[in-house]
């Protein structure tokens, strides 16, 4: 059986789990989880399935934009349809709030996020160079609702 629900400071301890598990650099810290979680301008997800939360959604409502904070499948549940779920409730959860496009930042080296939001009808906007930390550059990709 499968859920999908609305993450709580409950769950922290398992999204700092998914986000060791799905970025390799620079993740959220267990304080700005915690931020995130208590913001009332963002909405986080989390899947479940029998092998527990294997994937999470991060959602930041900014005026009439909503905003991809994160979105992470745990390596062995991915290309199995759960980001494109989770991208659609998300979606749905924003024009809700009144959002008039989604937006998103990926970086360049994600082949495999790229092509998800292409396929989700997201386009690219810009490149923004060094846009990460660690130096990698990242596409701004912008969907209207």
């Amino acid at each position: 059986m499968t859920v999908i629900r609305k993450a709580t400071l409950s769950d922290l301890r398992d999204l700092c789990t998914i986000e060791r598990r799905c970025f390799e650099r620079k993740r959220f810290s267990e304080d700005h989880m915690r931020w995130l979680l208590e913001n009332p301008d963002v909405t986080s997800y989390v899947f479940y399935n029998e092998d527990g939360i294997v994937a999470s959604m991060i959602l930041m409502r900014l005026g009439r934009i909503g905003k991809v904070i994160s979105l992470g499948v745990a390596p062995g549940h991915r290309r199995r349809g759960i980001a494109t779920q989770l991208m659609a409730l998300g979606e749905r959860e924003m024009r809700d709030c009144g959002a008039a496009s989604m937006h998103l930042e990926v970086g360049v080296t994600n082949r495999a996020g790229i092509r998800l939001y292409e396929f989700l009808g997201y386009e690219t906007v810009r490149k923004m160079p060094e846009y990460y930390s660690w130096g990698e550059d990242a596409l701004a990709m912008k969907k209207p609702m």
